[in-house]
């Protein structure tokens, strides 16, 4: 009769057990600690989101039952409600609620980036000195940026200048978003964008 050492394979089967549940038991500690982040996460961005619908309402509220002069909107003084005097139409940053800031920028004689007065748009680059063929090549390429083809304007740029010039992005052929998108397009510089920037 053979004999075989069934206490030593107890022993290791017992610690491969060991390991298997040490292993188990730490990923589901991990994925447990990325869910409570994840809910952490959450959590704050719809507490800010609350925050800032709350400020922009009572902000609302209080400039319908303001004055407007030329210059600034006078506030109302309601109790329970920020107690500010004034807000200027001019872009200057007044603080609001807690660590909110807002600023309120009068419309008129602003271009819209949505919906493009080339004429307008080209007589304001004019205005800064850029050269007038700039002036077309940067307008052409705003058209292409918005436009939702790939076909590319007499001075302008789609997917395969960005590309070319090894540039990460390439043209929304969406409506910008942001003033800040201004700064992807051909011919906009630093510079220039800081001219121009209400």
């Amino acid at each position: 009769m053979k004999y075989t050492n069934k206490k030593g394979s107890a022993t290791f089967l017992m610690v491969l057990l060991v390991m298997v549940l040490l292993t188990v038991s730490i990923g589901f500690n991990w994925l447990v600690k990325e869910y409570i982040k994840s809910a952490q996460a959450f959590q704050k961005k719809a507490e800010s989101m609350l925050k800032v619908r709350s400020a922009y309402d009572t902000l609302i509220y209080l400039m319908l039952n303001g004055k407007f002069t030329q210059k600034e909107i006078i506030l109302p003084q309601i109790e329970e409600l920020p107690q500010i005097e004034s807000i200027p139409l001019n872009g200057i940053e007044v603080p609001f609620l807690e660590d909110l800031i807002i600023k309120v920028q009068d419309s008129n004689g602003l271009l819209s980036v949505t919906t493009i007065n080339t004429v307008a748009l080209k007589r304001l680059l004019t205005y800064f000195e850029v050269d007038p063929q700039n002036a077309d090549t940067f307008i052409d390429s705003l058209l292409d940026w918005i436009d939702q083809d790939d076909l590319t304007r007499l001075n302008g740029a789609e997917r395969e200048w960005y590309s070319f010039q090894g540039l990460k992005y390439e043209p929304r052929n969406y409506p910008i978003q942001y003033k800040e998108e201004l700064k992807l397009i051909k011919e906009m510089n630093s510079e220039l964008y800081s001219k121009i920037e209400p």
